[in-house]
């Protein structure tokens, strides 16, 4: 309303004097004439900055609503439904670009207990704590999302199963080191994590489960460890120098 009025009210106001001017027969000055020209430039720019900002007003409401869409309320990260779609679009973007891409599945390890002794509102200070130290290990967290209530994926672009495996350690000494106390309440919070390299035959759905059962070797073999997808450790055993 106020682009509005900054531009229409100069130029009614002038459009209004000049009109009066010639119904009474009144001489028009020069100036008139070069400033109703200028009154309607003003005008139109006004207008267009207008315009322009309204523009910009909607593409931030419209990021915004995204951004919402995308996100998971209780922990910030990726939404399964979004975490999805950038996995399908990494793989898709390996098959054209040839560039590695592995995933690493991580599960809290007896999560359950946590809620049961300690109450839900504390094991959802316990997944923020979880997604806030795996997030810290990036520049950005787009890279995680949830897949359950304390099960989470980790896309990492760009990176081999080696590499991955060694991150997937890292984050494994971090989760246990930062959030063995949360709320000052000592809840030691482990993860088991599994990890596996994207296949040229590999869909969303198939690279998970490879993950997943990964993860499950760990949990198995008693927690709080990383395992890798056995396709995967066949292949670093072969690779490994023999001594």
């Amino acid at each position: 309303a106020a682009y509005f009025l900054a531009a229409w009210v100069p130029l009614v106001a002038f459009g209004t004097f000049r009109a009066a001017q010639i119904s009474l027969g009144v001489p028009v000055e020069s100036w008139l004439d070069y400033g109703y020209p200028i009154v309607l430039a003003f005008a139109a720019v006004v207008m267009a900055l207008s315009l322009a900002d309204r523009m910009l007003t909607f593409r931030r409401e419209r990021d915004t609503a995204k951004e919402h869409a995308e996100r998971d309320g209780l922990t910030g990260v990726l939404n399964r439904k979004a975490i999805e779609y950038r996995l399908d679009w990494a793989i898709l973007e390996r098959r054209r670009e040839h560039i590695p891409l592995s995933l690493v599945f991580i599960d809290l390890d007896f999560f359950k207990q946590i809620n049961d002794r300690h109450g839900h509102t504390l094991g959802d200070h316990c997944l923020r704590a979880v997604t806030r130290v795996i997030s810290e290990e990036f520049q950005y967290g787009d890279q995680l999302g949830p897949m359950g209530g304390e099960e989470f994926v980790l896309v990492l672009t760009g990176m081999d199963g080696q590499v991955a495996a060694r991150i997937a350690e890292r984050v494994r000494g971090k989760i246990e080191r930062h959030c063995a106390v949360v709320d000052d309440i000592a809840v030691g919070v482990t993860a088991s994590l599994g990890v596996a390299e994207c296949t040229a035959q590999d869909t969303v759905a198939s690279l998970i489960k490879r993950a997943d059962e990964a993860m499950y070797r760990a949990k198995r073999a008693g927690g709080n460890r990383v395992r890798l997808d056995e396709a995967l450790d066949a292949a670093l055993v072969e690779s490994a120098p023999a001594h």
